[in-house]
């Protein structure tokens, strides 16, 4: 069994300002040889000091340790088991690591593998922005989550995606899906995890459990409101070639990026840093025809405006999220360490804001100008088709016509009121139309607000 030295605690420890806070080593077998365990502290800072154990041994590889920022544990000969190091924070917030090293002064064919021997320490200002930053990132996760049902109860409740755009739908399949894999593995990967610190040393991950639940989350009303363009109507609509083209050169690079990963050419972090990228470019994009088709159909009519402003909402609140966070842990490094979520954030408040004069100042109570009956609605559509055509009664010849004028005066009699009767049943017709008429603009109307 090989020789491993760990941390029993969590690799990760977040603490207020001043306060003291320990953590504990293991060796996990008994050796003849003295073994030193060099405890250091990286950071951008001074942020935290040691209190020193009474067993520091001077040796050649303990004088480098230079105290209060570093501090040697020792194991004597025959001795294994758990070693308790103690610390205090300062003044200032940030981000600590602290890496262990058993001493390298030892027998060739002894080795201690102390990969895994590191913690990293999140200090911040305040506990009530911490719970605030949690808060808000909820917050955020449910407005974001929630303005998709909008859509989806839209379109279900019309029976039909006119007015959807399906770049719009295309996109985001691919983006969610990225940003969702990029999520779950800067939570979950060790591998990712080291390779940030590498490139973005003293600083925290800058994601949180509510960004990978709203990736996931918002991937699956995705799909949904993708099955639903194939079982509603949807008139002559379909994806672009434009953004096929995009969605194929941007997976056409991810599975190139992937290789090279799995050739070892370049880190695992930067195939994921490209995810993130993919989604940030989605964001850029994804937009666009929906906002142009509104131009274009000069009404907002199939496009759910709860969707829009609970999408507004949440990039208010994300943003707040990521701004809580670089003050609270004095990390402004961390807002361009997660790109796709400042980006995302930033162009969802953009376009919404697009979206919204679009909405309620430049095309407010329009009704569709260009699309046709049949693509709208075409339960009302077939109703007016049944009413708009109203054939004029032949009347059958009365009998006796020819029998002289007492005869005639019947008939005549007869087609007077056959006309009143024709004229009320046309009334009736047209009421019946005017009322199918009213309840399909009102209808428009409706799913446009």
């Amino acid at each position: 069994m090989p020789y491993v030295l760990s941390l029993n605690e969590a690799p990760s420890l977040e603490v207020g300002l001043q306060s003291n806070h320990t953590f504990s080593l293991s060796l996990n077998r008994v050796t003849e040889h003295r073994i030193i365990i060099y405890v250091q502290v990286k950071s951008k800072q001074d942020l935290i000091e040691f209190d020193q154990p009474e067993e520091v041994h001077s040796t050649t590889y303990a004088d480098t340790c230079d105290p209060p920022t570093c501090v040697n544990v020792t194991y004597e000969p025959n001795t294994s088991g758990d070693k308790l190091v103690r610390f205090r924070t300062k003044h200032n917030p940030g981000h600590v690591e602290v890496i262990c090293q058993a001493n390298r002064n030892l027998p060739q064919n002894f080795t201690i593998n102390d990969s895994n021997a590191y913690l990293s320490i999140d200090i911040h200002r305040y506990w009530s922005l911490t719970y605030l930053s949690i808060t808000i990132g909820w917050i955020y996760f449910f407005a974001w989550s929630i303005s998709f049902y909008f859509q989806i109860m839209l379109n279900y409740k019309r029976k039909s995606v006119v007015g959807l755009n399906f770049d719009f739908i295309a996109l985001n399949l691919l983006g969610f899906a990225s940003y969702t894999t990029y999520n779950a593995t800067m939570l979950f990967s060790s591998g990712v995890r080291d390779t940030y610190y590498k490139s973005h040393a003293y600083t925290r991950i800058p994601v949180e459990y509510n960004d990978l639940f709203f990736s996931a989350h918002a991937l699956l009303m995705s799909v949904i409101t993708a099955i639903q363009c194939f079982i509603y109507e949807r008139g002559q609509q379909g994806v672009s070639k434009t953004a096929m083209s995009i969605i194929g050169l941007l997976s056409g690079v991810g599975i190139y990026q992937l290789t090279l990963c799995l050739l070892n050419k370049i880190t695992i972090y930067d195939f994921v840093y490209y995810l993130s990228t993919v989604k940030l470019i989605v964001t850029l994009i994804k937009y666009t025809p929906q906002a142009f088709m509104n131009f274009k159909r000069k009404a907002t009519t199939g496009w759910s405006i709860h969707n829009i402003l609970l999408d507004f909402t949440g990039g208010i609140f994300s943003l707040g999220q990521l701004l809580v966070i670089s003050y609270n842990y004095n990390d402004w490094v961390a807002i361009f360490g997660n790109i796709s979520k400042t980006g995302l954030a930033i162009l969802s408040i953009c376009f919404d804001l697009l979206f919204m004069v679009q909405h309620y100042i430049l095309y407010k109570g329009d009704c569709i100008i260009e699309d046709s009956v049949d693509q709208l609605n075409p339960v009302i559509s077939e109703s007016i088709r049944s009413v708009s055509y109203i054939p004029q009664q032949q009347q059958p010849p009365t009998p006796g016509a020819r029998n002289g004028s007492r005869f005639s005066l019947d008939q005549s009699d007869s087609n007077g009121s056959q006309e009143d009767s024709n004229s009320k049943q046309q009334d009736q017709h047209q009421a019946k139309y005017s009322a199918l008429d009213e309840g399909f603009d009102n209808r428009n109307f409706d799913d446009n607000e």
